[in-house]
């Protein structure tokens, strides 16, 4: 390394000349004396020429508070936000928020310090990936140790996850897998977090009736925006469509399509009776005559 101790001292000499006069000259100190005059003078030049920036190590040297601070952060938007809600109908809408917060605060970073966007970036993503890990470590024990709903029956995973019975799914087979966990545990199966399945005649009334206080689930918004006097969950846009339906529906109307039904009834019946019970290309076109016409007064 080079000595440059005689550029500091230069230095540290015309800065003297705009000093405060009650500062010692270095010219009537002794070596030892002068040489802490020389590094208190460089120091002072550092501040003066040096931008006023975090340095580097100081951002990472801060790094274990920031953790703690977007651990809190996390179980507090768990809590506060994501506890209730049905937030799994938006995730694109997530994914965009926490990209921008990331790209955001990576500039903000790289700006006000010393360091890298690189490094900034890498910050960034530890900070995001602590406040993630608070979400979900605060959403896996509320489920397994503080939801109201375990006290219902079924597959103790189903407190977590309704990919269980998803899974089931995959051979189209999960109506069998359903009546067997009914089988097994009885009128009420958990499915899911948040998902009971009930088989008792009695429920039908409280769930369905016109004076039920409860909603539809999230299942009717599959094909969201899109919505029809059944899918609808907002009783106030259902109630609106359901009375431009209701005279189609009245004594009167269904005793008219009364007549009509049995038309096409006894139709139906005459041309499986010519069919003797067999699978032959006459009978599927009768049938497929029969669903023709089946406007057809």
């Amino acid at each position: 390394m080079k000595d440059t101790s005689w550029i500091s001292y230069a230095l540290a000499v015309v800065l003297h000349a705009y000093w405060p006069s009650n500062q010692t000259s270095p010219n009537h100190l002794s070596p030892r004396s002068k040489v802490n005059f020389e590094n208190r003078e460089n120091s002072r030049i550092r501040k003066l020429l040096l931008p006023t920036r975090t340095p580097y190590y100081s951002m990472i040297g801060m790094a274990s508070i920031d953790a703690r601070a977007a651990a809190g952060a996390g179980s507090v938007a768990y809590w506060v936000f994501f506890h209730r809600g049905e937030h799994f109908l938006y995730p694109v809408t997530y994914i965009q928020l926490l990209t921008m917060t990331v790209l955001t605060s990576t500039i903000v970073l790289s700006s006000s310090t010393n360091a890298s966007f690189k490094d900034a970036l890498a910050l960034s993503l530890r900070l995001t990936g602590v406040f993630l890990i608070a979400v979900y470590t605060n959403c896996v024990v509320y489920r397994l140790f503080l939801n109201p709903l375990n006290k219902i029956p079924g597959p103790y995973f189903a407190r977590l996850s309704k990919f269980n019975h998803a899974f089931q799914n995959t051979n189209f087979n999960a109506h069998l897998k359903l009546l067997e966990m009914h089988e097994a545990y009885g009128k009420f199966v958990r499915l899911g977090p948040n998902d009971i399945s009930v088989s008792d005649a009695d429920g039908t009334e409280v769930v369905s009736s016109a004076k039920s206080r409860c909603t539809k689930g999230p299942w009717y918004d599959l094909n969201s925006p899109l919505l029809s006097l059944h899918t609808t969950r907002d009783r106030a846009i259902h109630d609106r469509r359901r009375r431009i339906w209701a005279p189609a529906f009245s004594d009167k109307a269904l005793r008219g399509y009364e007549t009509r039904v049995q038309t096409f009834n006894d139709l139906l019946i005459s041309k499986l009776t010519e069919s003797k019970g067999t699978a032959s290309t006459t009978s599927r076109n009768n049938v497929r005559q029969l669903t023709q016409c089946r406007t057809t007064p």
